[in-house]
């Protein structure tokens, strides 16, 4: 087996990683709750503050990941200043998240697909929890995650080529939408620019939106998962300028929608459908081709977070195997480990995705969380590496670093208890949410016990 050189992917196809894994789909049905809670405008400013928390959270991250540019991410921080069975529990969170964002974009193809070619959906299999899955839907999921999955095994430089050209695609989509907002749209729709309701004030709509960013600028924390496989001339240092300007590109994203979004039609023309955004851009154009275009930059964006979504997996998977069987540490990763990481994650996430819509709600309800832990551990692993070893070598060191880690620390806690409280509101009882987190934990759990008993037994 052949070892892929770790030096595949340049600076563009870093970026095109972790600026694709942040802007997926979801945008084109949660942007009218933003528009609707605090206005466009206090929207657009939830967003923009949103990325300025997510910076400094990224800024932890560059400094941790420079002074451990090693396969796994958060798994080998963890495991550097906490231990083995840490870095090995925070593995398990992150293929929690990985193979649940997987599936989510698993379903997700398939109900883009299904409003882009409603003719084509086929009969309905079955539901569950209220939503149907179509034949043609599932067809069509099928197909993509081949289609990825075969381009993921064939190593890093050719997912990496392939997220560049969709990225490309996503933001020319993008600039076309908000072009279309701006010329076929009223600035007049878009009033009144905060929203102030009866049972609401303007900063009570503006915080509810602020609390969501969070999730929504997440995907930065795949650059980790790629580092190793950085091509020679992107060097370690570059990470902090990485991370920054994929999070400041996807705010610029976000208030580029929602521009376009409040702008191009009245509230009452896009409020009540499935798909807002898609309904006020065919309002604007008096055509279904506005729809069309939603939707076409819908699709194009799941492709491109699933891409990266399933790269990231894809290492997870390796690195963590490689932990819980105490294997040598290797600096990439052989063709033979990618293509068995593939066809252990394919058949996981098949079955995984057939929840549907409906079933697999609850799961990424549950994600958010599960990055706050992953932010906790990462900016705790650089408070005590920074005490530990203070002199050092590192080519990212934060200036005040003390103080950006312990502000990021403390919006990470923050937003753990705004996941928490929102399982509480969604919830009666037990949240589903809580159930399975710790249903996964306890999986976990019971492997490592049967490994390490399996271990025991063969000495």
């Amino acid at each position: 087996m052949s070892t892929q050189n770790s030096g595949r992917i340049g600076t563009l196809g870093l970026f095109s990683f972790a600026f694709g894994n942040i802007v997926g789909v979801g945008w084109i049905v949660a942007v009218s709750s933003w528009i609707l809670e605090a206005g466009p405008l206090g929207a657009i400013i939830a967003f923009l503050i949103g990325a300025v928390f997510a910076t400094v959270i990224g800024l932890c991250y560059a400094e941790v990941s420079s002074m451990f540019p090693l396969p796994g991410g958060e798994i080998a921080y963890a495991e550097r200043i906490f231990g083995k069975v840490a870095g090995i529990f925070a593995g398990w969170i992150l293929a929690f998240l990985f193979i649940t964002v997987n599936a989510f974009e698993f379903v997700s193809i398939g109900w883009v697909w299904g409003a882009l070619a409603p003719g084509l959906r086929g009969p309905v299999l079955y539901e569950v929890l209220g939503a149907d899955v179509y034949l043609g839907d599932t067809v069509v999921s099928v197909l993509t995650l081949g289609a990825i999955a075969i381009i993921n095994a064939r190593g890093g430089q050719n997912s990496s080529q392939f997220q560049m050209i969709t990225t490309f695609f996503l933001m020319l989509l993008t600039l076309l939408l908000g072009v279309v907002g701006l010329l076929f749209g009223n600035v007049q729709n878009a009033a009144p620019l905060f929203f102030h309701g009866e049972d609401s004030s303007y900063l009570g709509g503006f915080l509810a939106v602020l609390a969501t960013t969070p999730f929504w600028f997440a995907g930065f924390t795949i650059l980790p998962q790629a580092l190793s496989e950085r091509s020679g001339a992107v060097k370690p240092n570059s990470l902090k300028r990485l991370i920054v300007a994929s999070i400041l590109a996807a705010g610029l994203f976000y208030a580029v929608i929602i521009f376009g979004v409040a702008t191009a039609a009245p509230k009452a023309a896009y409020v009540d459908g499935v798909l807002p955004s898609a309904d006020a851009f065919a309002f604007a154009l008096n055509h279904p081709v506005g729809r069309l275009l939603v939707l076409l930059t819908g699709f194009v964006g799941l492709v491109t977070t699933w891409n990266a979504v399933f790269m990231g997996a894809s290492r997870v998977i390796i690195v963590l195997k490689r932990k819980l069987r105490a294997e040598q540490s290797k600096a990439g990763f052989s063709s033979g480990e990618l293509l068995v990481a593939t066809l252990v994650l394919v058949p996981i996430i098949f079955v995984y995705g057939l929840l549907g819509r409906g079933g697999i709600s609850p799961f990424i309800n549950s994600c958010g969380f599960a990055y706050c832990i992953l932010y906790i551990i990462t900016i705790s692993v650089l408070l005590v590496a920074r005490k530990r070893y203070p002199d050092e070598a590192r080519p990212v060191r934060l200036r005040f670093g003390i103080f950006w880690s312990s502000l990021g620390l403390l919006i990470s806690i923050g937003m753990m208890y705004l996941s928490a409280r929102e399982f509480t509101i969604l919830g009666s009882g037990v949240a589903l949410e809580a159930t399975i987190l710790t249903a996964w934990l306890a999986l976990g759990f019971s492997i490592y016990c049967l490994i390490k008993w399996g271990s025991s037994f063969e000495k």
